[in-house]
């Protein structure tokens, strides 16, 4: 799949299967964050969708603030602004899941095996983290700005990643041994959330793809452990509703409806039904 290594903006419009939005494509060596940029470009009320790429970020950020690194040339770190008028619904509280179903879609065009999602959004291969997404919401009187982070390990060796993450994070390039063009990504990816932003509008919820996405959802049936505020709820991971609240069931029996927080630690006990 590996044409060049080089992010282009012109190479990813290319590679676009839906051209006639004119999606604005801003493409960046260094930054400190592709999702504050993000937002400064939405200001302009002629852009009601951007993309912006970076090949260093020195604030960049994921889930619960933590840093999202990657060496030059060899992860994706894209940002997408979506503005919204006061309508339609935006359901902000769905994106996470909704962008980790799209990214998900991206991502199986290329790797089509071993690739999951991890509750909330979270993508695994090979049981490694492999991306993470980040969704930020700004509102005013007449707009609503969501930006999407993504951070993908595209083509990165072993050897780039921090050693007290090589046990638990791994790159598309570990994993299968092939060099992917981080171009054609970005275009899928776009791709997808901007057929995603269509069928919201439309009125798609959570709901409509809960089926899916849980058939796709390494979660369900493995013993978990969740920081959940200063919270740490242990126990195993026995559905996913069509809200998105996870429930987890602990070693007393007690049931625990959990609508946002961070697995740091998860083991296979077989499947149970959801």
């Amino acid at each position: 799949m590996c044409e060049t290594h080089e992010l282009s903006s012109l190479s990813i419009d290319s590679y676009l299967l839906d051209r006639s939005a004119h999606v604005p494509i801003y493409l960046f060596d260094q930054v400190e964050s592709t999702n504050d940029l993000a937002y400064g470009y939405l200001s302009n009320p002629a852009i009601d969708m951007v993309a912006v790429l970076a090949e260093t970020q020195t604030s960049g950020r994921g889930r619960r603030g933590r840093a999202w690194t990657s060496p030059k040339g060899a992860g994706l770190l894209m940002s997408i602004g979506l503005s919204y008028e006061s309508s339609p619904a935006l359901h902000y509280e769905e994106w996470p899941l909704l962008a980790s179903w799209a990214l998900h879609r991206a991502l199986t065009r290329v790797i089509h095996e071993n690739v999951h999602i991890k509750w909330p959004n979270d993508i695994v291969l090979n049981e490694k983290k492999l991306a993470g997404i980040l969704t930020e919401l700004s509102s005013s009187a007449k707009r609503r700005n969501l930006i999407i982070g993504f951070g993908i390990n595209v083509n990165l060796r072993l050897e780039d990643l921090p050693e007290e993450l090589r046990k638990k994070a791994t790159s598309m390039f570990v994993e299968t041994g092939q060099m992917y063009n981080r171009n054609k990504l970005a275009a899928l990816i776009i791709d997808e959330v901007q057929q995603l932003r269509k069928d919201v509008s439309h009125g798609l919820r959570f709901s409509d793809i809960h089926e899916e996405w849980v058939a796709h959802c390494q979660t369900i049936g493995r013993h978990v452990r969740i920081v959940q505020g200063r919270d740490l709820i242990e126990g195993v991971a026995s559905s996913i509703d069509h809200s998105g609240i996870l429930t987890v069931i602990d070693d007393t029996g007690t049931h625990h409806r959990i609508a946002s927080g961070e697995i740091i630690e998860t083991s296979p006990l077989g499947q149970l039904s959801v």
